[in-house]
């Protein structure tokens, strides 16, 4: 069963919070959405310790994450992430984590998701 939700990628592991289509809310006009955050699924799963440990040493936004929502007019995903995230194995693990095959998104970069601390500074100004 295909689902939706907010996801990082750490140590090769994909793990986050998922949502099924039937239960996702659409809050702009066609598009499915989980209304679920990343800063509140960290605190939730309490930095997600349990998968490893060292997770503890870190916050949300510096592990490379992204967000899957669905598309009803196209009948496909949309993936937004961190580009450091773009390549085709981690698009693989990514679709196999919410139940689709990476043909059946568009998968787009976004700055909201990244952990380049270069790119960080332009979005503040520094």
């Amino acid at each position: 069963m295909s689902k939706i939700g907010v996801f990082w990628l750490f140590d090769g592991e994909v793990f986050g919070e998922t949502t099924t289509l039937a239960d996702a809310q659409q809050s702009v006009p066609g598009l499915l959405d989980s209304d679920a955050t990343h800063v509140a699924v960290w605190e939730k799963y309490g930095n997600f310790t349990d998968s490893s440990p060292i997770l503890t040493h870190y916050d949300y936004q510096d592990i490379p994450r992204g967000r899957v929502l669905y598309q009803v007019p196209k009948q496909r995903f949309l993936v937004y992430l961190d580009k450091a995230l773009m390549s085709k194995e981690i698009k693989s693990a990514i679709a196999e984590y919410f139940g689709f095959t990476p043909q059946q998104a568009d998968w787009k970069r976004d700055l909201h998701y990244t952990t380049d601390l270069e790119a960080i500074a332009k979005l503040l100004g520094d």
